[in-house]
């Protein structure tokens, strides 16, 4: 889109006629309302001489729209509330100590020598040469032995 004489003079109409730069790019077409703010600067069209008005017998409104207060549920009645009975949960056992990795796997072997009945439970630190794998005998349908099945499926 280029300015041509005919769209600035239109540009220069509408401005001094009051109308927004919305109204005026969707006028002119091919334009946005961001490139008439651009081309009215810089034509120096700052100021201008009057507005557009509204037809008459149409008066101007300043209605707030407030949406509508959100209703919380009906409370329950106190004397459900005081019929209900409390049932507690029963308590959990403590948690058996953690086994330190090498007391469960003494001997580690690496991905390389890990079999379909292989336990894959990792041992140590990815970063550290001494890194493998558990590999003892798998659960059947689980990737862990007996003892880190009870570990990570708890």
């Amino acid at each position: 889109m280029s300015w041509t004489d005919e769209r600035i003079a239109t540009l220069k109409h509408m401005w001094q006629d009051g109308h927004s730069a919305g109204r005026i790019a969707i006028e002119l077409g091919g334009v946005t309302r961001s490139a008439v703010i651009g081309k009215v600067q810089r034509l120096g069209l700052a100021g201008r001489s009057t507005r557009v008005t509204r037809p008459p017998g149409r008066p101007r409104t300043t209605t707030l729209r407030v949406p509508a207060p959100r209703l919380r549920p009906a409370a329950r009645s106190l004397a459900a509330v005081q019929t209900r009975e409390v049932v507690s949960a029963p308590i959990a056992p403590e948690p058996p100590p953690v086994d330190t990795p090498d007391d469960v796997a003494p001997s580690r072997c690496s991905l390389m020598d890990l079999k379909r009945e292989s336990c894959r439970w990792p041992i140590g630190d990815p970063g550290e040469a001494d890194f493998g794998f558990c590999g003892g005998k798998a659960v059947d349908g689980l990737p862990y032995c007996a003892h880190h099945a009870g570990r990570a499926y708890k």
